[in-house]
């Protein structure tokens, strides 16, 4: 048994008939019943901890406490947080409770009524009653079928805004002198009648622009129409009439040309005053020379062509080129020049022989 005093004091008296024996005095003053029994029981500051009526522990601070594991703090063994945290993220709806991004744009593009609200519930017409409406001939007033935009329809003292529609096979309003010309400065829309100023029988006139038959009318000072071969000749059976140049091979002044057939008159042939030893027809067809010493003479004749050549008298040593002389004589020897006159030498080229003739001298 044991018993507790209370005194004005505060000094508690405990007597106890305990195994320890009897305790009395002031509680304080005993030094066997260790520090907690001079503590208050709470959970503030230097108070004793106390157990609830279902044995558990107050709300206190468990910051300091060591020595626990996981499995003692309600925690999930070491490691399997990391996996656990990983399989979350990485299922694909891991809060089936919540709508994801793609049930969110799956609803938002779903115009098929997903919430499958009736025309009635949303206020709408019933169904056909549209269709019944426009089928209606006296809708709004209107009296006769109403106009479509797609069927063919006959329209009867109907206005038509021609810049407000696409209309085909119609015209335009006409602008004078903008859409529709003008004649004499005359607008050509409206009744009436314009002169233009016709040709007439009698007096004279000045035509412009204008196409006149005449087969069918006396025109006087005009060629009739030309027929190439018929009214005016041809050229070589080339027609004259047409545009372009007609080449006629007439003879040049210069150049070189092939002449067949022609009869020359009046002509004069050059002379020439042989400067070096080369006989050439380019020359001029007749050529005289004066020797200042013994010469050897070259030719540069081509079949057909011939040159007179006259030497002054001379008594230096005549070369003469390869060539066939005909002498009067017949002798077929270069000739001997005289030196008292001028010597006259005739040379010319046939099928590839030069041949040569002195003419006397004069």
């Amino acid at each position: 048994m044991s018993s507790v005093i209370v005194t004005e004091t505060e000094t508690i008296v405990v007597v106890s008939s305990n195994a320890w024996g009897t305790i009395g005095g002031n509680i304080a003053d005993q030094t066997d019943l260790g520090t907690a029994a001079t503590q208050d029981v709470g959970t503030s500051a230097s108070n004793v901890v106390q157990l609830d009526g279902s044995a558990r522990l107050p709300a206190v601070d468990g910051s300091q406490l060591t020595g626990l594991t996981p499995a003692q703090a309600g925690a999930d063994p070491a490691g399997t947080a990391a996996a656990a945290v990983a399989a979350h993220e990485s299922a694909p709806d891991p809060h089936p409770g919540y709508a994801t991004d793609g049930d969110l744009s799956d609803h938002l593009g779903d115009f098929t009524n997903p919430h499958a609200v009736t025309a009635a519930q949303a206020g709408a017409e019933p169904t056909g009653a549209v269709a019944t409406h426009a089928a209606l001939t006296t809708t709004h007033g209107v009296t006769g079928a109403l106009v479509g935009s797609t069927d063919a329809q006959e329209l009867t003292n109907k206005t038509i805004d021609y810049s407000n529609n696409t209309l085909t096979g119609v015209q335009p309003t006409l602008v004078s002198g903008t859409s529709i010309k003008t004649i004499n400065s005359t607008s050509l829309l409206g009744s009436g009648d314009i002169a233009t100023g016709d040709v007439t029988l009698a007096g004279t006139q000045t035509l412009t622009n204008k196409t006149i038959a005449y087969a069918s009318n006396t025109l006087t000072g005009v060629q009739a129409e030309l027929v190439s071969g018929t009214s005016i000749k041809t050229i070589n059976s080339t027609s004259l009439l047409g545009s372009g140049d007609i080449t006629t091979g007439d003879v040049t002044l210069t150049g070189t040309q092939t002449l067949t057939n022609k009869t020359f008159t009046g002509y004069t042939e050059t002379v020439y005053a042989l400067s070096g030893t080369d006989i050439s027809v380019s020359n001029g067809s007749i050529q005289t020379k004066t020797l200042s010493g013994n010469t050897t003479f070259t030719e540069s004749l081509a079949d057909g062509q011939s040159v007179v050549l006259m030497l002054d008298p001379s008594t230096y040593t005549v070369t003469w080129p390869t060539m066939t002389w005909i002498n009067v004589a017949g002798s077929g020897a270069a000739p001997t020049l005289e030196a008292s006159s001028t010597n006259v030498i005739t040379m010319w080229q046939v099928g590839g022989t030069v041949y040569g003739n002195w003419a006397g001298s004069a």
